[in-house]
């Protein structure tokens, strides 16, 4: 796993018996409303596409998900080595073009709150109920 340089983003290697994944992960829950993020992402999903090198696979949840497949898995033992070269390829292609884009991007929507008759984000709640 590594960061992005934005909160509740990272990039995430992942391998499976017969397949595996590069991938850049949208968290939601604590971490506030993922929609903006992917939206902006969709918006340039050509141009992502076209200087990644190949379609990029999207899954919507409250862990989102843009990620290349890569066939094979830790099953594949004899192409295990293989394997893992192309998945440090993919990733190393898909954080070159998706650190840009996300750098310049919008940060996640915070969660608003009522305390007090003011309406503030989680973070300031938060930060506000550690100093009692």
């Amino acid at each position: 796993m590594a960061m992005t340089g934005r909160r509740g983003i990272r990039f995430q290697v992942t391998a499976r018996q017969h397949q595996s994944d590069a991938s850049l992960v949208i968290l939601g829950g604590k971490w506030g409303d993922s929609a903006p993020v992917l939206d902006e992402l969709q918006a340039q999903k050509v141009a992502v596409e076209e200087a990644f090198g190949e379609p990029l696979t999207r899954a919507v949840g409250q862990r989102s998900r843009i990620y290349a497949l890569v066939d094979g898995g830790y099953l594949d033992r004899e192409d295990w080595p293989a394997i893992q070269s192309k998945l440090a390829e993919a990733m190393g292609r898909l954080a070159a073009v998706m650190r840009p884009k996300l750098a310049s991007g919008k940060r996640f929507a915070r969660r608003l709150a009522i305390f007090d008759n003011q309406v503030v984000t989680d973070w300031e709640l938060r930060r506000y109920f550690e100093r009692i």
